[in-house]
């Protein structure tokens, strides 16, 4: 994989919407249990890692 800008804004988007899961729309207004945040958090997370396994991060 090539270090382009495209698949950095990809990454950080992944970033972005990991932390996301602990806003209070995820919270709140998806009424998303810690459960269901922590599970999609570390699937995002598990993308953006290997994004950064690929890029020699």
């Amino acid at each position: 994989m090539k270090k382009e800008k495209w698949i950095l804004k990809v990454r950080n988007q992944l970033a972005s919407l990991a932390m996301e899961c602990d806003s209070a729309a995820a919270i709140e207004g998806a009424k998303m249990t810690p459960g269901e945040r922590e599970d999609l958090q570390n699937k995002l997370r598990d993308a953006y890692r290997w994004i950064d396994k690929k890029l020699g991060f």
